[in-house]
């Protein structure tokens, strides 16, 4: 039996992906234009990857995963990560560097 999966926003999840693994989905059908697309292709590749275990094992493996794990505790480099970063524009709109810095300092 083949099981389906409607996705009509943009809210892409892990949540999501794990309702679809859970659920054993076989098809997931964008209800939507181009970013509601994109996210199925995400929820899709979260389904079938784990990315949980990818987390502990490199916590496992003692890797950093933050900037601060690997030293970086200046918020300086954070800018100057930002400044170099070659910007394009992905399946919604580019990303200005004031953005993009902003993310970076969720990482650390």
């Amino acid at each position: 039996m083949n099981v389906m999966m409607k996705v009509n926003y943009t809210g892409c999840s892990m949540k999501q992906a794990a309702l679809a693994r859970a659920k054993k989905v076989d098809f997931i059908l964008a209800m939507g234009g181009g970013p509601v697309t994109d996210c199925c292709k995400i929820v899709a590749a979260q389904a079938v990857t784990d990315i949980q275990a990818l987390a502990d094992f490199v916590k496992e493996m003692g890797l950093p995963s933050t900037f601060t794990e690997m030293g970086f505790t200046d918020k300086n480099v954070l800018e100057e990560v930002a400044d170099t970063c070659n910007l394009t524009a992905g399946c919604c709109r580019k990303l200005s560097r004031k953005e993009v810095f902003e993310i970076l300092e969720k990482c650390r």
